[in-house]
């Protein structure tokens, strides 16, 4: 799914701007996750 890059110091003009920002860096956290796991994923013993 891809939003629409709004910075973190773009102004809140109402409730649902709040939501949207903090769904935006949700999701590129966990990006940033999956891609420490993937690069970690060799050295597992599973």
């Amino acid at each position: 799914m891809e939003l629409p890059a709004v910075g973190l110091d773009a102004p809140v003009y109402n409730a649902l701007d709040g939501y949207r920002l903090l769904t935006q860096q949700l999701a590129a956290n966990i990006g940033e996750m999956r891609q420490r796991l993937a690069k970690t994923a060799p050295g597992w013993n599973i």
